[in-house]
């Protein structure tokens, strides 16, 4: 039998059975790369919870800060930008890991493929939104890039602009 692309992994970072019925992470065992799975739950994890991207650290932004966002709240009591969904999510340990980061486009566009893609694998990701989700990757006019699930295209957004994010860690 072969091995499916993607595999079910625990919050203690175990991988579990397909059939598995609770789950915290998607294991991508072509790439390694795995991913937390948005959640309808009003924990941080929210799949209603939309954020501005914001990252303060002149090491990782690329030169542009973005937008904090202390203009609205998510559910599970964090402010709705990306550094603070990045920031809680490292410090739960989410599947046992502490390097969450924001995907590059790339990984995004690497996730859309079609055994991997969030919309048609919804028995991996049930709660996927399909508007564009926060890239790591800032474009040649400063904007950062979104990938939409459901159209499959990258689409540049001011850092003020409210998307949802989802997290990878490798």
């Amino acid at each position: 039998t072969t091995q499916s692309r993607l595999s079910k992994v625990d919050s203690s970072g175990n991988v579990l059975d397909e059939g598995a019925a609770q789950w915290s992470c998607v294991l991508d065992n072509d790439s390694g790369l795995i991913w937390a799975i948005k959640l309808d739950d009003s924990s941080i994890h929210d799949k209603d919870n939309l954020y501005t991207w914001f990252n303060d650290d002149a090491n990782t932004n690329q030169g542009m800060e973005g937008s904090p966002g202390g203009f609205n709240s998510c559910v599970g009591g964090i402010q709705c930008d990306t550094q603070s969904y990045l920031q809680a999510t490292n410090a739960q340990g989410l599947c046992a890991a502490t390097n969450w980061r924001l995907p590059t486009a790339a990984e995004l566009q690497q996730m859309s493929e079609e055994e991997a893609n969030p919309v048609t694998q919804t028995q991996f990701f049930p709660h996927i939104n399909l508007d564009g989700y926060w890239s790591a990757t800032l474009d040649n006019v400063m904007q950062r890039l979104t990938l939409s699930f459901s159209t499959l295209q990258l689409i540049p957004e001011d850092s003020s602009n409210l998307n949802p994010a989802i997290l990878v860690h490798d």
